[in-house]
């Protein structure tokens, strides 16, 4: 890979300990002056993240160390997305920060199979009617959907849907 273009600026709270790169690399000056750079690492299979340590620990998500080192923010979002999906792809060229809204509609439009799932989910998996179950198992109350139930019971309606 090539990284003639690449720089390297000192992660805020950790000079002269790590140092991010535009290119998404880590690189560590704790046990070597001339600093190394750490091996990439997947978190959950999503995300690459490390622990910085020092005197302290701090998980940190590269995309994040990336955007908020090498990508100007001026209407303060707070999201980072992956331009092209790939979430090991952390380089500069390759992030942007993003709104909520923002950030699930590059989901939707590059994931058609998501939008297809939630169609199969609205249409064949959501309950009809919400029913209220008490803890030995008897049917307290039936509603014709969680909005109702949630006004009769003062339970969440994201929370009953989750149960449901």
């Amino acid at each position: 890979m090539d990284h003639k273009d690449e720089v390297w600026k000192w992660v805020k709270g950790w000079e002269g300990i790590y140092k991010i790169s535009s290119h998404g690399r880590l690189k560590s000056f704790k046990e070597n002056p001339d600093g190394y750079i750490l091996e990439t690492g997947l978190y959950n299979a999503r995300y690459v993240r490390y622990i910085l340590s020092n005197k302290s620990q701090e998980p940190v998500y590269i995309h994040r160390l990336v955007a908020e080192h090498f990508i100007p923010n001026p209407e303060n979002k707070k999201y980072v997305n992956h331009k092209n999906m790939d979430r090991s792809n952390n380089r500069v060229s390759n992030l942007e920060w993003v709104t909520a809204q923002e950030n699930a509609q590059h989901a939707v439009e590059n994931n058609p199979e998501m939008v297809e799932g939630m169609v199969h989910y609205n249409r064949y998996e959501k309950p009809k009617t919400i029913q209220q179950i008490s803890k030995d198992g008897k049917v307290i109350a039936e509603f014709p959907n969680s909005v109702v139930a949630e006004e009769k019971t003062g339970v969440c309606q994201r929370n009953i849907l989750q149960v449901a």
